[in-house]
C-alpha cells in the first residue's frame, strides 16, 4: 500500500523459484564437485558429523571432536579428545553439542567446555543420538549391560523401555508427529510415541538398520540397511525399497536435503571388506545417481547437510588402505542455472507496475542474482499498469532480488504463484519497500510442523552487510544468528535451522533483522504451510515485507470470522518492558468489540479474533482492526488469515498493518479474468 507521497525508487525483494533453495551469501556453484576440507582431520576416521546452522560450524567426531568454520579445523579439546566419538547431535535451542562415546556415555559441549552428562549411560557405548527440540529431550541408543534407548532432559537420564531389545544403531526424530524412530541390530525399525515402542514391520523387519533420515515435507522415513538391501522408505504405514543401484549396498549414513528434496546415502563395501566401496549416492524420489568424485572409492560413515550454504559433508575411511579420509564437501546441492528434475521451475513471478501520473514512466529493473546483476528497461503509459513476467526476464530456476527505479513516482507489486516442493500450491503478493533500511521487523513466524518460514534479505549496497537476526519467541526467550551478505546480492535463511521444530509457543517467533555495520537492506519473510493437516489441509503461502520501525498502533482493514476463514493477529514487542495492547474490532454491522492482551518484553503473542467475535456468516463477523499499545510502548502487528474460499480455493495471506489512516491508498495489482 502507498500514500499519495510515492517513492521514485521502489526496492522489491524477489524470492523467485525455489524459496526452498536457501542460499548463503556467496555466488552460485556451477558444477557438482567433491573437495577435501583438509586440516587436522584429513587423515582421521570420521564416524559422525553434526552441523550447527546458527553459527555455521560443522562438528566432526573421530578421535575427539573437531569443529570447522568453513576454512579451518580446530580441536574442541577437553576430556573427549582421547575418546572415539561414535555419534553427534546438536541442540540448536540451547546451543549444545552432544557426543556419544564408546564406553564413556554421553558428553555435552557448550562451545568452550566439555562435561559428562553422567547417569546410567556413562559407561556404555553410545551408537546413536537424536534431539527432540520440541520437548527438550536427547535420546541415546546404547549397548553394553543391555541394549536400548535412554532419554535425557538436561539433568537426568531415564530408560524408554528399549526398542525391541536390540541395539539401537540409528535414531531420528519426527517432530511433526512426535515420534522417535530407532534402527536396530537385526530387528528393523521401531517407533516410540513417548510412552510405548512398536515395530514398524515391513521388509526391513529382520535387517540391521545402520542409518535413518526423516523427510518432514513429505512425511517419509528413510532407512539404510546393512544386509545389502540398500535404502528403504516408510510412509507411516508401509515400507518400500527405493531400488536402484544402491539396492545391494550397505548404507551406513543418510542425510536429507529438504531444500532440493534429495536424499544422500553413504555406502560401505559392496562385497567383502577391503573392496567395493561406492561413495555417496543421491536420490530424487525416483532415481539414484552416484555423486562421483574422489569419495566414490571410500567408505562413508557419516553425512551432514548444510542448507544455508548448500553443501553436503561426508566423513569416513578407506578400507583398501586402512586409513581415514577426513571430511569432504560436495557442492552439488547449490543453485543450478538449468533446473534439474529435482528442482523444477515451480515458481512463477511477476512485477506489476502502476503509473497514476499523466506522464509516461520510464522504469529500470535491476535484478540482483547469485551469479551477477542484470538490468531491464520498460515504459508504463500514463494512468495505466503494466505486467512483466520475471521468469521470461531472468529465466526459470533463478533466485534474485530486484530494484525497480522510475523517472516519476510509481507503485510496484510482486505477485508470485508456486507449487512449493511440488506439494503445497498457491500464491502470495507484496508491495515493494520504497527504500532500504537498517532494520526490519516481522511479528509472525513459526517453525511448528507443516510451516516452512524463510528470511530473505537483499543488500543493494556497494559493500558487504553484516546482519543480526533476532528471534523473539512466544515463550519469552530469544535467539539470534549473525550473517554477512555481499554487495548487490541476496541471501535466504531458514529459521528452522536455528530454532528447530516443535508444536508449542517456543517455536512461534517474531523477528528483528538488523544491519549492524551501517548499511541498508530490505527483508522479506515468506512462509509456506499446510494449515491443520488431517482436518483442514489448507496449503499455500504468505509473504510480507517487514515493518521498518515499531509503532504505537497498527490498522487492518480486512478480517472475517465467517465459516472457512481463520484470522489471527500476531503482535511483536521488541521493547524491554511488557506492552499492554488493546484490539478494537470495527465490525461490518457498525458495532465494535474490544480485546486486551499483554505481550512480554522481547516476545510475541498471537490473538485469535474468533475467540472474541465467534463465527457467523454475516457482516457482524466481518471486521477491521486497530491494534494499539496503551502503556507508551511500541509494537509490530501482522494479520495472517487462512481460508477455504467458497470451499474450492484454499490457502492463506498476510499483511503488516498500516501505522496510520491515509486519504489514499494505491494497489498496482488486480484482475477479474479467469
Amino acid at each position: 500500500m502507498k500514500s499519495k507521497t510515492l517513492a521514485f525508487a521502489t526496492l522489491l525483494l524477489i524470492t523467485a523459484f525455489l524459496l526452498t533453495q536457501a542460499i548463503a551469501p556467496h555466488t552460485a556453484l556451477a558444477d557438482a564437485t567433491w573437495s577435501s576440507t583438509g586440516g587436522g582431520v584429513s587423515s582421521s576416521w570420521i564416524g559422525s558429523l553434526a552441523y550447527d546452522s546458527g553459527h555455521n560450524v560443522l562438528y566432526a567426531g573421530g578421535k575427539g571432536v573437531w569443529k570447522y568454520d568453513g576454512t579451518n579445523w580446530t580441536n574442541t579439546g577437553g576430556a573427549v579428545s582421547s575418546y572415539d566419538i561414535i555419534s553427534l547431535a546438536y541442540d540448536s535451542v540451547h546451543n549444545l553439542l552432544y557426543a556419544g562415546i564408546g564406553n564413556h556415555g554421553v558428553w555435552k559441549y557448550d562451545g568452550a567446555t566439555w562435561s559428562d552428562t553422567g547417569g546410567d549411560v556413562s559407561s556404555r557405548p553410545i551408537g546413536s543420538l537424536a534431539y527432540d527440540s520440541g520437548h527438550n529431550l536427547l535420546y541415546a541408543g546404547y549397548c553394553g549391560n543391555g541394549w536400548g534407548v535412554q532419554k535425557y532432559d538436561g539433568t537426568n537420564w531415564g530408560d524408554t523401555g528399549g526398542a525391541g531389545g536390540g541395539l539401537s544403531e540409528a535414531l531420528t526424530y519426527d517432530s511433526g508427529h512426535n515420534l522417535l524412530y530407532a534402527g536396530t541390530d537385526g530387528q528393523g525399525v521401531w517407533k516410540y510415541d513417548g510412552a510405548t515402542w512398536s515395530n514398524t514391520g515391513g521388509g526391513v523387519s529382520g535387517d540391521t538398520i545402520r542409518s535413518l533420515a526423516y523427510d518432514s515435507t513429505h512425511n517419509v522415513l528413510y532407512a539404510g540397511t546393512d544386509g545389502h538391501q540398500g535404502a528403504w522408505k516408510y510412509d507411516g504405514t508401509n515400507w518400500s525399497n527405493t531400488g536402484g543401484d544402491v539396492s545391494s549396498y550397505r548404507i551406513y549414513s543418510l542425510a536429507y536435503d529438504s531444500v532440493h528434496n534429495l536424499l544422500y546415502a553413504g555406502t560401505l563395501c559392496n562385497g567383502a571388506w577391503k573392496y567395493g566401496s561406492q561413495g555417496v549416492w543421491k536420490y530424487d524420489g525416483t532415481n539414484w545417481s552416484n555423486t562421483g568424485g574422489e569419495v566414490s572409492s571410500y567408505d562413508i560413515y557419516s553425512l551432514a547437510y548444510d542448507s544455508g550454504h548448500n553443501l553436503l559433508y561426508a566423513g569416513g575411511g578407506d578400507f583398501g588402505t586402512f586409513t581415514g579420509i577426513g571430511v569432504w564437501k560436495y557442492s552439488g546441492g547449490g543453485p543450478s542455472p538449468s533446473p534439474t528434475p529435482s528442482t523444477p521451475p515451480n515458481f512463477n513471478s511477476y512485477i506489476v507496475l502502476q503509473n497514476p501520473n499523466a506522464q509516461t514512466a520510464n522504469v529500470t529493473l535491476t535484478y540482483m542474482m547469485e551469479d551477477g546483476v542484470k538490468q531491464e528497461a520498460t515504459a508504463v503509459d500514463p494512468t495505466s499498469r503494466k505486467t512483466l513476467n520475471l521468469n521470461d526476464s531472468v529465466g526459470a530456476g533463478k533466485m534474485f532480488s530486484i530494484m525497480v527505479s522510475s523517472s516519476i513516482p510509481i507503485i510496484a507489486e510482486r505477485p508470485m504463484y508456486f507449487n512449493y516442493k511440488t506439494t503445497w500450491n498457491g500464491g502470495h503478493d507484496v508491495v515493494g519497500a520504497t527504500a532500504a533500511a537498517s532494520t526490519f521487523y516481522f511479528a509472525e513466524g513459526t517453525t511448528r510442523p507443516n510451516f516452512d518460514p524463510y528470511i530473505c534479505i537483499q543488500n543493494p549496497g556497494s559493500t558487504a552487510a553484516n546482519i543480526t537476526i533476532t528471534y523473539m519467541k512466544g515463550d519469552g526467550t530469544t535467539d539470534s544468528q549473525h550473517e554477512q551478505i555481499p554487495k548487490n546480492t541476496r541471501a535466504t535463511f531458514l529459521p528452522r535451522s536455528k530454532l528447530g521444530t516443535g508444536d508449542d509457543t517456543a517455536h512461534d517467533f517474531s523477528t528483528k533483522v538488523e544491519c549492524t555495520n551501517g548499511g541498508k537492506i530490505i527483508a522479506e519473510r515468506p512462509m509456506y504451510f499446510n494449515y491443520k493437516p488431517g482436518t483442514n489441509n489448507w496449503n499455500g503461502g504468505l509473504d510480507v515485507v517487514g515493518a521498518t520501525a515499531p509503532s504505537s498502533a497498527f490498522y487492518f482493514a480486512e478480517g472475517t470470522c465467517r465459516p472457512s476463514y481463520d484470522p489471527y493477529i500476531c503482535i511483536q514487542n521488541p521493547g524491554g518492558t511488557a506492552a499492554n495492547v488493546t484490539l478494537t474490532y470495527m465490525k461490518g454491522d457498525g458495532s465494535t468489540a474490544t480485546d486486551q492482551v499483554t505481550v512480554a518484553p522481547n516476545s510475541r503473542s498471537t490473538v485469535n479474533p474468533r475467540s472474541k467475535l465467534g463465527t457467523g456468516d454475516d457482516t457482524a463477523h466481518d471486521f477491521s482492526t486497530k491494534v494499539e499499545c496503551t502503556n507508551g510502548g511500541k509494537i509490530i502487528a501482522e494479520r495472517p488469515m487462512y481460508f477455504n474460499y467458497k470451499t474450492t480455493w484454499n490457502g492463506g495471506h498476510d499483511v503488516v498493518g498500516a501505522t496510520a489512516p491515509s486519504s489514499a491508498f494505491y494497489f498496482a495489482e488486480g484482475y477479474t479474468g479467469q
